[in-house]
């Protein structure tokens, strides 16, 4: 549960933050802005990286590397709304 921007109870898992039902991002967007909900992406990114590192784990850039089939699958979705504005 997270109270005022403070987690009190439980844990931010796939379901809370997951690319197809985060619960925390849907509720950013309805209740604030898409702005608003990618500024928590960055934020919530640079703390996982930063605790990665603190564990003592690296990583490089291909590590980050995404195949272009999957940016493909990533953009799909994402191109289908400009469409129908389009149209």
């Amino acid at each position: 549960m997270i109270n005022d921007g403070v987690l009190e109870k439980g844990s931010i898992d796939e379901k809370a933050v997951g690319a197809f039902k985060s619960v925390i991002l849907d509720k950013l967007i309805k209740e604030f802005n898409t702005g608003i909900a990618c500024k928590f992406i960055d934020d919530a990114t640079r703390l996982s990286i930063r605790g990665i590192m603190r564990s003592g784990f690296s990583f490089g850039i291909n590590d980050e590397y995404v195949p272009a089939d999957a940016q493909n699958q990533i953009m799909k979705p994402l191109t289908r709304p400009r469409i129908k504005l389009k149209n």
